[in-house]
């Protein structure tokens, strides 16, 4: 349920990127396939891998995901990759990468917010606000999570 409400969300979001047309994309040959990969840039904490990865699949992709929500990465890492048309992933790379981005930003800051305050005290608790950005709640408090932080 809470992957579909992420796929309806991206969609969104997809709609508001390419809203008529993809110039770049119109230059690949049709039926053109290929692969990518994300790849860290730098040590983070994984977060939204899951809902990236429905998302992919439920336009059409295959893809196998290396480092789960929650789970530590080290740059150059794959985080996941993806087989299919090249066309429409280069429509919804930059989308994929946004959230997966912003999300594992939020994830590793949390997770270094509760090691730090657990050094002091083993037994506290990080919490979330709602103070989220509109239309990013779920996906923030999902990193919040996926970083050892309580919502």
């Amino acid at each position: 349920m809470a992957e579909e409400l992420a796929y309806r969300r991206m969609l969104e979001w997809l709609a508001e990127d390419i809203p008529f047309w993809d110039v770049t994309s119109e230059l690949i040959p049709e039926g053109c396939r290929c692969r990518a990969a994300i790849i860290a840039k730098e040590p983070g904490v994984a977060a939204c891998v899951e809902e990236v990865a429905h998302f992919l699949r439920r336009m059409g992709f295959e893809v196998r995901v290396n480092v789960r929500s929650g789970g530590e990465f080290s740059r150059g890492d794959y985080i996941m990759e993806v087989w299919g048309d090249m066309r429409r992933l280069l429509q919804v790379e930059r989308l994929i990468l946004n959230v997966l981005s912003h999300a594992c930003g939020v994830a590793t800051a949390t997770r270094r917010a509760v090691e730090a305050a657990r050094r002091a005290n083993p037994r506290v608790r990080v919490a979330a606000t709602r103070k989220t950005l509109p239309g990013l709640r779920y996906f923030e408090k999902r990193a919040v999570e996926a970083g050892g932080g309580d919502t």
